[in-house]
């Protein structure tokens, strides 16, 4: 594929497999498409914690107002990152004079300062991301956080708000996401995922039992004298990888 670890690596595939994703998506709906939503993920996502605090002259006697709870917000995510662009801001908890609370407004306080989770992705991997969109003749209406998105697919507002963890687990990397009080509490991603376990499976099989599964390459250490019959089941979220054989007989160079 034109994506590795998250990361689009090689620009005219990636166009192609969008394309091809394109055309199986508008013929199960019927609809043509022209905006999208992008999920961004990967090693180039980069979580920081940032604090904004405002001082409210006669904070005591006019409520907090949720039109400066959003400026604070919209200015957090005007912030300039050296070399990273902000992907989105979430919203932690704020600090009324000395309480905390997740909803300041219609609290009274002199100083209200604002927790926030600044998520950044690194500008020339966002640039790929955007140019493979835009050259599969598509809108990018957003960019949004992958854990954000797979949360608002899978957990009911019950689980975001009681709290979960949240494993998204792709081909190149496993996203995960803790999830709090109808939010992101944190999030990172991993370089070990779909991919990795393949290769890990393939390992063990050829050591323990001598045979060879997977892509082929040219090579063998063995005759596997039946066929392997592979299934692979895949949806949303998951691939599952099943191999079965009903009986097989193995001649290793050894026995020759």
């Amino acid at each position: 594929t034109g994506v590795e670890y998250g990361l689009v690596f090689n620009l005219q595939k990636t166009i192609d497999e969008i394309g091809i994703a394109l055309k199986q998506l508008a013929a199960s709906i019927d609809e043509p498409i022209s905006e999208v939503y992008v999920g961004v993920a990967g090693r180039h996502i980069k979580s920081i914690a940032c604090t904004s605090s405002v001082t409210r002259p006669n904070g005591l006697d006019n409520m907090v107002r949720s039109e400066e709870v959003e400026k604070m917000l919209q200015d957090m995510k005007s912030m300039k990152v050296k070399g990273s662009e902000v992907i989105t801001v979430i919203p932690q908890y704020y600090d009324v004079d000395e309480r905390s609370t997740t909803c300041p407004a219609g609290t009274l306080c002199q100083k209200l300062t604002g927790h926030y989770q600044l998520v950044t992705g690194d500008v020339e991997d966002v640039k790929r991301i955007i140019f493979s969109v835009e050259g599969a003749e598509l809108e990018a209406k957003k960019l949004i956080l992958e854990p954000i998105a797979s949360g608002e697919v899978c957990l009911t507002e019950e689980e975001k708000k009681n709290g979960v963890a949240l494993i998204d687990i792709g081909g190149g990397t496993t996203d995960v996401a803790v999830i709090s009080l109808g939010g992101i509490v944190n999030s990172s991603s991993l370089r070990i995922a779909g991919d990795k376990f393949d290769e890990s499976i393939v390992r063990y099989v050829r050591k323990r039992f001598n045979i060879l599964i997977g892509e082929r390459d040219g090579s063998s250490n063995g005759i596997i004298s039946q066929t392997l019959d592979y299934l692979f089941d895949y949806d949303t979220y998951t691939r599952e990888w099943k191999a079965q054989a009903a009986s097989y007989e193995i001649e290793t160079n050894e026995e020759k």
